[in-house]
């Protein structure tokens, strides 16, 4: 808010424009163009990247999956099932471990970690009950 203020009071408001040369509107244009690009790349090669994970869990003879993790990530997981036509189902989201105790065993036959590690899951299968068998990690 200073910046704010400090505009307001001074009466050299001109000061304040950004101007831009066409050669510089020119630079800005390929800046945003190659980050967006940058991005795209990231997004696909992560995307490619879970669905060859999730066609293991599928080859491996899995159906029904509970996702624990962030929201966003369950709906990247979610679009990937559908678009790649997998026979995998997305049965829930969780956000964390500790909910996975409120689960009826049968509606799964795996539990999909965000952010887990190897060691994590033995830890989740003692603290939850399922059986380490049932737990993978995304990544």
């Amino acid at each position: 808010m200073v910046k704010v203020h400090n505009f307001r009071k001074n009466p050299n408001k001109l000061s304040y424009v950004y101007r831009l040369t066409p050669a510089g509107i020119e630079a800005r244009s390929r800046l945003a163009v190659n980050f967006v690009v940058s991005r795209l790349r990231e997004y696909y090669g992560l995307q490619r990247r879970l669905s060859q994970r999730l066609q293991e869990l599928e080859n491996e003879g899995h159906q029904a999956i509970v996702f624990v993790g962030p929201a966003i990530v369950s709906e990247f997981v979610e679009t990937t099932i559908q678009e790649e036509k997998m026979k995998l189902r997305l049965v829930t989201h969780l956000s964390a471990t500790d909910k996975l105790t409120s689960l009826a065993d049968g509606n799964f036959d795996t539990v999909l970690l965000f952010d887990e590690n190897a060691e994590g899951l033995q830890q989740v299968a003692r603290d939850t009950g399922i059986a380490s068998d049932k737990l993978a990690l995304l990544w």
